[in-house]
């Protein structure tokens, strides 16, 4: 369970302190453990952010832009931290991060590693020496699978790349000409038909669901019209009708801005699951998908959980899924574009 409220560290010899822009919309809690996201800014620690230090006091920047607070934060120095099952044959081991509070010995990606155990001070508490925010990973190298796009270039690669789209009447799924950065839009026509735009891997599902995948996405919507649905996550293989995709967990709008979730494991089907966030037509928002536990799964906006209280369970699922993004219709003249700036899928290798 992620910090609510503010806790004491004890700590032992020297402690470093230095300074670190936060994130937009976060708030951070004294004695929490913190990561540097994709951007540089820095939120409570995620799976698959940078671990960067332990926070010397709270911070918050809920209602701020990036950068507005700064924080500051021990990035080395000895500290006693919950860690359960630690005994004295854990000394020197790795410890990993789950959230910014809790703590495991259990291999996680590269990046959740946090420091190591020195001793051990009483049960359930370890004396964990941090690790250096600027040293190379060492720990488990190559542990970490790591898909990113960022959509660069004149064209897909739909022909020998990990890419394949699918322009169904007149929808269409192409990068953006000369956006800074790149971007790809699938975008759908005024046309009364039915239409469909997709970009996934051509089913080649290569995301064990068991290994702790993170999808991450950085996107805007301009208003789905009547009749659309976009939904973008993980997903199996593809069909034109979204609700006959089988196993899947994703973000869903339908022919408007409110936003919703989904989760199917071909048992248990959590459908339209409605975040009460109804998101500017147009405007970036950073989603997120957590499956390191596949029996609760997590989705995040802009850093901050949605729906805490609902149990998203898909551990009857055992098989693999891929980056899967879409708009379609199945008639009418509803137009919607969806914008991705970038994207990202990170999982345990073994």
């Amino acid at each position: 369970m992620a910090l609510t409220a503010n806790r004491n560290v004890d700590h032992y010899v020297d402690r470093e302190l230095r300074t670190f822009p936060l994130a937009a919309g976060v708030r951070v809690y004294r004695g929490g453990l913190l990561g540097v996201r994709y951007d540089g800014y820095v939120r409570g620690w995620l799976e698959g952010d940078r671990f960067c230090g332990l926070a010397y006091e709270e911070c918050d920047n809920s209602a701020g832009a990036c950068g507005a607070r700064q924080v500051r934060a021990y990035t080395a120095g000895d500290f006693a931290l919950p860690l359960a099952g630690v005994h004295q044959g854990c000394r020197l081991q790795p410890v990993y991060a789950t959230d910014d509070e809790t703590l495991t010995l259990s291999p996680g990606l590269e990046s959740g590693c946090v420091g190591r155990v020195l001793d051990v001070v009483a049960t359930g508490l370890a004396l964990v020496r941090l690790k250096d925010p600027g040293a190379e990973a060492v720990d488990h190298p190559g542990a970490q699978v790591n898909l990113f796009e960022d959509f660069l270039g004149a064209s897909l690669n739909v022909t020998d790349g990990r890419w394949r789209t699918v322009e169904v009447g007149d929808a269409s799924a192409a990068l953006v000409a000369n956006a800074h950065a790149g971007e790809l839009a699938l975008s759908l026509a005024a046309t009364d038909e039915a239409e469909d735009a997709v970009l996934y891997q051509g089913d080649t599902t290569a995301v064990d669901i068991d290994s702790k995948p993170v999808f991450e996405c950085r996107a805007r919507v301009a208003t789905p019209g009547s009749g659309v649905t976009a939904v973008f996550g993980l997903a199996g293989d593809h069909h034109l009708d979204k609700d006959s995709v089988a196993r899947h967990a994703w973000f869903r709008l339908e022919g408007g801005l409110d936003l919703l979730v989904e989760t199917d494991d071909g048992t248990i089907d959590n459908d339209d699951a409605d975040t009460l966030l109804n998101l500017t037509s147009g405007t970036y928002y950073t989603f997120r998908i957590d499956l390191a536990d596949p029996a609760e799964v997590k989705f995040f906006v802009d850093g901050q959980r949605v729906l805490a209280d609902t149990t998203f369970d898909m551990s009857n699922f055992t098989g693999r899924l891929q980056p899967y993004l879409s708009l379609d219709k199945s008639a009418g003249t509803g137009t919607a574009t969806l914008t991705v700036d970038w994207l990202r899928v990170t999982a345990t290798r073994a």
